[in-house]
């Protein structure tokens, strides 16, 4: 693993880190998140324990298939507790947040249609966001920052790992997954077009600034991470962004293991490898590694619930 201000006991207990507890700190290190950071956005209240209910309870229920034949209404919120990341203040003056479970599963009492007191297992997903809130771009200020100074931006799946190749003196930008964040839902749903989300048009591009999206592993196999790269191609096509294409390769680790053993991001990768061999990858042009991409989309877009990538135009 490499060794930062993140991996060593006496050098985090120079740090405040709030209500954060150990197995919270243990997430930030292994995905190799400086303390340091982390300290930061807890005093600026962007990173906290959460510890309370998790809700829409029943919209999670539907999407695993519980209590298909126990139609029980009223569900109470589920008792939960993890990492929560509080994204920095967006122009539509939403809160958003992204909190980590601790665990993916609970065993929720409930009495049978027979009077007898029974359990089930409610299965939830890892992470859960602010209900009913579109999802935007993770940004933070040091990237800001950087970008103001010309240096390129690196584009990953998801808050943490964001905050990973942040304290690894990358400028990082977090999507919200691979098909959320980085363009305008709105002018997608309603006009068929790709475009950057409002938050990335916001910020300091100059022409031809370069940027590189670094997806997990599983972006050469997996057709809807494929189609996020392609997604997010398009979307940066009207800033100006000379997007590349950075492929992660599978953890070298886990060669027999199943596919999700072998996936790894950009988080792992640098928390295994360290920075130089990251940098050391050397990136597709971007359109060449989409057009790439859509030959594999060509075959399964049919997986995608009617998310026909014919409809992405791509632009010389």
């Amino acid at each position: 693993m490499l060794t930062t201000d993140s991996t060593s006991t006496s050098v985090a207990q120079q740090f405040d880190l709030g209500r954060l507890t150990e197995d919270d700190r243990k997430v930030l290190t292994d995905r190799c998140i400086s303390l340091r950071l982390a300290s930061k956005l807890v005093e600026a209240g962007l990173l906290d324990h959460y510890s309370g209910t998790m809700p829409n309870e029943k919209r999670w229920r539907k999407r695993y298939g519980l209590d298909k034949e126990l139609r029980i209404d009223g569900l109470p919120e589920i008792p939960a507790e993890g990492l929560a990341i509080i994204y920095p203040a967006c122009d539509d003056g939403l809160k958003r947040y992204r909190i980590r479970l601790a665990s993916t599963s609970y065993e929720r009492p409930f009495d049978d249609p027979s009077g007898h007191s029974s359990h089930e297992t409610v299965e939830l997903p890892r992470y859960f966001a602010t209900p009913g809130v579109p999802v935007a771009p993770y940004i933070l200020p040091p990237t800001i920052a950087e970008m103001r100074k010309g240096k390129p931006v690196y584009f990953v799946e998801a808050p943490p790992k964001a905050m990973s190749l942040i304290s690894n003196g990358f400028a990082a930008i977090g999507l919200g997954g691979v098909l959320a964040g980085a363009h305008d839902r709105d002018a997608l749903k309603e006009l068929g077009e790709i475009v950057a989300h409002d938050a990335l048009q916001a910020l300091p591009w100059t022409p031809g600034h370069i940027a590189y999206s670094v997806f997990d592993a599983g972006q050469t196999t997996n057709p809807q991470v494929a189609l996020g790269v392609a997604y997010l191609w398009q979307a940066v096509q009207g800033l100006r962004v000379d997007l590349r294409v950075v492929t992660i390769p599978e953890n070298p680790h886990a060669k027999n293991a199943s596919h999700k053993a072998r996936d790894q991001g950009p988080d792992d990768f640098l928390a295994r490898t360290g920075r130089a061999p990251l940098m050391d990858i050397a990136p597709e042009d971007g359109r060449a590694a989409t057009l790439k991409f859509f030959s594999m989309l060509a075959q399964t877009w049919q997986l995608f619930e009617g998310e026909n990538p014919s409809a992405l135009t791509m632009r010389t």
